[in-house]
């Protein structure tokens, strides 16, 4: 399962920058920075131009986004097990990839320590 912050991250890592993603996405630069910060999801309807960015099942970005959305955690888990069965086998191998790309990406932080 996926949920909507790890797909900026990817679409990030695919479009080069939340601008990028804003741009294909066509929503509000001011939505964008309050999903980043985990409020809210997308809609299934922009889990569906995901899916295809990202060259991902659509049915595995809808379960991922619907299963993120819902309250009920009895609900939550069947439809992350649901999510599941449709995760490319090779894609958590490629989100830590793709993780570690990013991260190898930021600057240092420089210290003093002598």
């Amino acid at each position: 399962m996926l949920t909507t912050v790890q797909l900026l991250d990817m679409l990030y890592h695919k479009l080069g920058s939340d601008y990028q993603t804003h741009k294909e996405l066509k929503i509000d630069q001011s939505r964008l920075s309050k999903l980043r910060k985990g409020a809210g999801t997308f809609t299934n309807e922009q889990g569906v131009k995901i899916a295809k960015l990202l060259d991902l099942k659509e049915e595995f970005v809808i379960l991922s986004l619907t299963a993120e959305r819902e309250a009920d955690s009895n609900v939550r888990s069947i439809l992350r097990t649901l999510a599941d069965k449709f995760e490319p086998k090779n894609f958590a191998a490629g989100l830590l990839i793709a993780t570690l790309a990013a991260i190898s990406a930021m600057q240092p932080i420089s210290s003093n320590l002598a």
